[in-house]
């Protein structure tokens, strides 16, 4: 079953990022890191979405839209980086992924409630985009018996995309930073929004 999968992922057919169009939607700090490798690294063209920036904010040529139906129907690659609230649960799905193109894919290393998996399902399952990269879904840890681990156009990973060596040895000094930056009555270089105010 196993070797099954990864002989399917070989199977799946590539394409090049050169030229095309990313569509990102939450333009904070990974947001913004990723459409300047994307620029730099793929000469991908960048339309973003974010309804609390300006113009101004965004890195070197990406162009704001205040239009969220313009990232499905124009972007060849869509990637979510934005945080799971009230607003943001579930909102993309049916209609989202009817707007995308069949050749366009489907990235969301952001939160997995940020999508209706049951319409990611249906819109990978009907081939109504190429593909998903996903590195979280709803349930975690994973649900072996999930159905969309059948697919061959989408690769999952078990939430681990930053888990590197580098990322883990970074994430502990930055909280022993904090901690003496607290402690020593400073203001701490990477506070949490609403935490203590």
């Amino acid at each position: 079953m196993l070797e099954d999968y990864y002989w399917a992922k070989l199977r799946t057919p590539k394409v090049e990022l050169d030229g095309k169009t990313l569509g990102l939607i939450g333009v904070g700090n990974i947001g913004s890191r990723v459409a300047v490798k994307a620029l730099r690294g793929f000469n991908m063209k960048m339309i973003a979405y974010d309804p609390y920036k300006t113009q101004e904010q965004m890195p070197d040529g990406v162009e704001l839209t205040d239009d969220i139906d313009r990232i499905f129907s124009e972007s060849d690659v869509v990637s979510l980086h934005c945080p799971t609230t009230a607003e943001t649960q579930n909102f993309v799905g049916e209609k989202q992924f009817a707007m995308m193109k069949p050749t366009s894919y489907f990235i969301n290393t952001a939160r997995g409630k940020l999508v209706d998996e049951k319409a990611l399902y249906h819109a990978l399952s009907h081939h109504l985009i190429a593909g998903a990269g996903l590195d979280v879904l709803k349930k975690e840890p994973f649900d072996a018996s999930d159905p969309i681990f059948s697919l061959s156009n989408v690769v999952i990973g078990p939430h681990i995309g930053a888990a590197t060596k580098e990322a883990t040895d970074r994430a502990s000094l930055h909280t022993a930073i904090g901690i003496d930056e607290v402690l020593s009555g400073k203001k701490p270089t990477w506070p949490v929004p609403g935490f203590g105010e």
